[in-house]
């Protein structure tokens, strides 16, 4: 199993807990979304709440364990990168999937932290009277996310971005 899979599977086990944790103690009626100072301004069933939560992580963690296996059923002209001629040659293509099929699992963890942030502190905001989000933590989380792609990017232009010895 790889390390990313590992990953994937230990957020999932956390937001496991935190829902068994936080679900009995949410209101019947939960604040959804909030405007961009924290007030509540979309509510949901406490039962819609959890079911869009849980079905976000599991579509989330779904598509980033399939997304390796499709790429290797694509064919190398369909596969944006670039110099993908030298990159998705025969002698070249099984290498360059796994290590692109690694990074998006990376990327994918990422991404589920960032949702079950995103919700978690929804879950925290509905616990709190009043109700409120906080806001440097709601920032902090898409900030992160945002310096995480950027890291993400650059470090697959510097794999892929050129063709060795050219």
């Amino acid at each position: 199993m790889k390390y990313h899979h590992l990953a994937l599977l230990l957020v999932l086990v956390l937001v496991a807990a935190q829902l068994g944790w936080y679900a009995p103690r949410l209101p019947e009626r939960v604040a959804a979304s909030f405007s961009a100072d924290g007030v509540p301004n979309g509510f949901d069933t406490k039962l819609e709440f959890l079911a869009w939560y849980a079905l976000s992580l599991v579509l989330i963690a779904g598509v980033f364990l399939a997304l390796p296996g499709l790429l290797r059923r694509i064919p190398s002209r369909y596969v944006g990168m670039p110099h993908a001629e030298y990159w998705l040659a025969p002698e070249r293509r099984d290498r360059t999937l796994t290590d692109f099929g690694e990074a998006l699992g990376w990327f994918g963890v990422w991404t589920l932290l960032f949702v079950a942030w995103a919700f978690h502190l929804s879950i925290l905001a509905n616990l709190a009277d009043p109700v409120r989000l906080a806001s440097w933590p709601f920032w902090a989380g898409p900030g992160l996310y945002l310096v995480y792609t950027v890291w993400w990017v650059v470090r697959l232009l510097r794999r892929f971005g050129r063709v060795p010895g050219g």
